[in-house]
């Protein structure tokens, strides 16, 4: 079977057309299923909040926050649920106070 240039040159541009890269460029079907992974994992790392933490009483109470805010007294933890509570720095354990005392120190405005 003879072809001509033409015919060739019409073939290529149709398989380059169905790469992969050029389906992303076209916002092609094939396209899609990336961009529906990419942007749930982009929303993710945006809206997860700041590191939970297992804080620690001295009676040896367990429980989960994240550090919202701390000042010489006390520490203000906020649940998963979003209930903010705060706690007496002088009821927490060394190593939370610690962390208190180590999250409050970059976070004082300059002067």
């Amino acid at each position: 079977m003879v072809h001509d240039r033409a015919s060739i040159r019409r073939r290529n541009v149709l398989d380059a057309s169905r790469h992969p890269i050029n389906c992303a460029r076209n916002n092609s079907i094939a396209a899609r299923p990336v961009k529906l992974l990419i942007i749930p994992a982009i929303l993710a790392l945006v809206l997860t909040p700041a590191l939970a933490r297992t804080f620690t009483n001295l009676k040896g109470q367990k429980f989960e926050g994240t550090l919202s805010g701390a000042d010489a007294l006390n520490a203000e933890i906020e649940r998963a649920d979003g209930r903010k509570f705060k706690v007496p720095l002088a009821t927490l354990t060394a190593e939370d106070r610690l962390y208190c005392e180590e999250w409050r120190v970059p976070t004082r405005p300059s002067n």
